[in-house]
């Protein structure tokens, strides 16, 4: 159905239709009746498999006919997967040019699972910042890292695909490092943000989840937060410190991740006056071969991958001794890996096998550096079995 306004100008309201509807201003309405009348056939699919970003700017002036042919040679393609029970989410991708101060776009519909083509303006003059939500009510938000497209580039993109944990991102923006992000001391603070909820596509929430962060040294806890974010106190001396952060993930759109414990254990003293040292905070990558249901088959063994590594530093793996421990009844009762195998380049490889009945895995992995540095780290509902 479509409704046209009865004066000049956009029609802008809510229509309570049960079929798709839809406003228009007055002088298309008038065009579309009189050619047309008062009945129109449209056919369409209700999930497209291909979007376009299209954002048309112009370097010194504006032209007096603002038109433009794009050629799919001129645009950067990404292959999009969305991963995740049924139901619907939503997306935006807001483009930024140096001189904007804000931006408005609104959010799309998009289903879940799905994999579509998306098409986007290439050139260095827009920066693009992608955000999806796990419902269409925008629930359950991941935002991605700022990026420029060339023309020509082919890229695929993984949303909300498992194993969702908390960590840095791999590509942080100029300003992020005044945040701690990645995380590092200065005189006797340390000034950290590690986000609650990382996915396997490096998209990450700001402030998803319930979470409790707490900092020892020595043994002895020193400070306690909801987030770990801010200065966090240090001591002059040397001293071993132990970073703790759980995260709880109750709502219902969250089939992975209920439940998250990351420990991380360092050694620090004090810098030179007027240096800024990073902390030693690793991280872990996970490769798990899950279908867009974010789910493996449970009749056969799983191969996972791992990858330990500094923060922000993802191709800088670290040899460390590793210890993997499966769980399929969330928890309760854990099985440790009789064997991880290290590649040539310092990547991992389990083998997991799932009992009869189980429905998902949840893992926990501790990883021990030579230098003593150390992440322990325990996922509840990792991915699913189908």
């Amino acid at each position: 159905m479509i409704i046209h306004h009865d004066r000049p100008g956009f029609l802008i309201t809510q229509v309570a239709s049960p079929i798709p509807a839809f406003t228009v201003e007055q002088a298309v309405g008038l065009e579309l009746l009189a050619r047309v009348g008062s009945r129109l056939e449209i056919t369409g699919i209700p999930d497209s498999p291909y979007v376009y970003d299209l954002f048309p700017y112009y370097a010194g002036r504006v032209p007096a006919k603002i038109e433009r042919r794009v050629e799919h040679r001129d645009l950067a393609r990404t292959t999009a997967h969305y991963y995740g029970g049924t139901g619907r989410g939503a997306e935006v991708n807001f483009p930024h040019r140096p001189y904007d101060s804000y931006i408005i776009r609104q959010a799309q519909e998009v289903a879940i699972p799905s994999t579509r083509t998306e098409w986007t303006t290439a050139g260095d003059g827009v920066v693009w910042r992608p955000f999806t939500w796990r419902t269409a009510g925008q629930d359950g938000g991941l935002l991605g890292s700022p990026r420029s497209y060339r023309a020509g580039q082919k890229r695929t993109e993984e949303w909300f695909a498992p194993v969702m944990r908390p960590g840095v991102p791999e590509v942080l923006e100029d300003d992020d490092a005044q945040w701690g992000l990645p995380g590092f001391r200065e005189g006797d603070a340390f000034t950290i943000m590690v986000r609650n909820m990382l996915d396997g596509g490096d998209h990450f929430s700001e402030r998803e989840g319930e979470a409790r962060a707490r900092l020892y040294r020595d043994g002895e806890q020193v400070a306690e937060r909801d987030a770990l974010e801010g200065t966090w106190p240090a001591a002059a001396e040397p001293a071993r410190y132990r970073l703790e952060l759980d995260v709880q993930h109750s709502e219902p759109w969250w089939e992975q991740a209920a439940r998250t414990r990351t420990v991380w254990g360092f050694d620090s003293r004090r810098p030179a006056e007027g240096k800024r040292e990073l902390l030693d905070l690793l991280q872990i990558d996970y490769d798990v071969p899950a279908g867009l249901d974010g789910a493996v088959p449970a009749r056969k063994p799983t191969r996972l991958g791992l990858r330990i590594y500094p923060q922000t530093h993802p191709n800088a793996l670290v040899n460390a001794a590793v210890k993997v421990w499966t769980s399929h009844d969330e928890g309760a009762s854990w099985q440790q890996a009789r064997k991880v195998k290290q590649a040539k380049d310092g990547s991992l490889d389990v083998t997991v096998t799932h009992p009869k009945g189980a429905k998902s895995v949840s893992l926990r992995v501790e990883a021990v550096a030579r230098d003593g540095v150390s992440i322990d780290q325990t996922v509840i509902r990792a991915f699913g079995l189908s």
